[in-house]
């Protein structure tokens, strides 16, 4: 089920199966609000790596030592046949692995000697050897099983990543889009089956229920830049919004509404925006049917970038040169090749902008343009 504990459950919506597989691990990206900002994660994995070599090194030590000796033994016993050091170290290595291969050339009595003790002392140091190095790995799996301390770890290390609260169908659909946008992201469930299927992937969670302060500070909702509440229980989710504002006045919280009438109440505790499903999809079908190219033209430049074309949202940062100068003035699509479509400034929406409007540090422009022109738009709006 999806994050929360059933007691503050209301009327839910019918479970959602846990089908298919995780997302592709998402890679640093640009996330609701800004750039997103991932610090070097710590050296974890190289701590762990000097652990490892720490434990062996002297089993490894021991039995290197007894090759070479075994090696520099049998090249002496065998002077007398023109024996080369490589029939001495496979000689070596036969005896140490007990393979059992017939002897390359005769031994007399001390070298038998010599095998014998080569044998006995490499037999023995490698079992030394394979014995510390299993002690490494079953310890290792014993401390942590699903690698909770090295995804904490990850988890802590990022800044401007989006939470995702509920891994059902909604949730994972939600994921893959951050990862189609390479935006980072944390997912949170309740459902330890999640660490099955997202821990092999690489994707940062944590298990637990979603409106719990522990758990959203374990995912790293004070650094976030966005969260996506998307339960499939309306209360439960406003238990998430609640609880994710208070940790994080200001981030951008959009939430899932399966009752119409449950919309204005996520609203109410805190949500940015809440989404009604069965509203937007009954739209998507109407306007598909009624006008199908636009939506088509729309949906391919917002998800599948077709001819690399897309449509953004650009800031204009305090300090940058657009801010207090008219659209003309910034011929943005002569010095860009973006068109503005829409200027949003404190909670309104300006479409289709004139050439006499004046920008401010603070709106967020909504351009057409593709990847190169974007980039080109970015480099001008920075201070």
């Amino acid at each position: 089920m999806d994050t929360t504990p059933s007691a503050r459950a209301g009327p839910a919506a019918p479970e959602e199966p846990r089908d298919g597989a995780g997302p592709v691990p998402a890679r640093s990206g640009r996330p609701v609000g800004g750039q997103a900002r991932v610090r070097p994660a710590p050296t974890a994995a190289a701590g762990q790596w000097e652990r490892f070599l720490h434990r062996i090194r002297y089993p490894l030590v021991l039995f290197a030592a007894v090759v070479v000796l075994g090696t520099v033994a049998f090249k002496a016993t065998w002077a007398g046949y023109g024996a080369s050091w490589m029939d001495a170290l496979y000689m070596t290595f036969i005896t140490v692995t007990t393979v059992g291969y017939n002897e390359l050339y005769p031994l007399d009595t001390v070298g038998r000697v010599v095998a014998i003790v080569v044998s006995v002392a490499g037999i023995g140091s490698l079992f030394y050897l394979l014995a510390a190095v299993m002690e490494f790995l079953v310890a290792r799996q014993v401390s942590d099983p699903f690698g909770r301390r090295t995804m904490k770890q990850r988890i802590a290390a990022m800044s401007g990543h989006v939470v995702v609260v509920g891994y059902g169908r909604m949730g994972r659909r939600s994921a893959e889009e951050l990862a189609h946008e390479r935006v980072p992201y944390v997912v949170v469930d309740s459902d330890p089956a999640v660490a099955e299927s997202l821990g092999p992937a690489g994707v940062p969670f944590v298990i637990g229920d979603g409106d719990e302060e522990e758990v959203l500070t374990e995912a790293g909702v004070a650094r976030a830049s966005g969260i996506i509440v998307a339960t499939s229980n309306d209360a439960t989710n406003a238990f998430v919004v609640m609880t994710a504002r208070s940790l994080n006045p200001g981030v951008t919280i959009v939430a899932r509404a399966d009752d119409p009438a449950s919309v204005r109440k996520l609203e109410r505790a805190g949500a940015s925006r809440a989404i009604d499903l069965y509203t937007l999809g009954g739209r998507r079908l109407a306007n598909t049917v009624v006008r199908p190219a636009t939506v088509d033209f729309l949906h391919g430049t917002l998800r599948e970038r077709r001819g690399e074309l897309a449509i953004e949202e650009e800031p204009i940062p305090e300090g940058s040169v657009l801010a207090d100068r008219t659209l003309l003035d910034c011929d943005l699509r002569r010095r860009t090749g973006a068109s503005v479509l829409a200027v949003f400034r404190d909670g309104d929406t300006h479409p289709n902008p004139e050439s006499d409007f004046v920008l401010r540090a603070g709106d967020r422009l909504l351009v057409m343009a593709t990847v190169e022109q974007i980039s080109a738009l970015r480099q001008l709006t920075r201070p």
